[in-house]
């Protein structure tokens, strides 16, 4: 949101389908809004699991999130 809007299209010319559906979810967004600065990429857990079994889905799915860290 704080980059010129020109640099914006160029960008998004040259990412990927996926990303851009996802660059353009996140400019969506109001920028005053929690969303405009919340990531989408978290570990979900159920509410009645084991701490093992948190732990293990975690380690098997924090990989390939954003940030994993609490």
């Amino acid at each position: 949101e704080e980059m010129p809007a020109n640099i914006v299209k160029k960008l998004l010319k040259s990412t990927k389908q996926d990303e851009r559906k996802l660059i353009n979810q996140y400019l969506r967004y109001p920028a005053d809004s929690a969303r405009s600065i919340m990531t989408i990429e978290y570990v979900d857990l159920r509410k009645r699991i084991t701490v093992k079994e948190a732990i293990t889905h975690i380690k098997e799915t924090g990989l390939n999130k954003e940030t994993v860290y609490t």
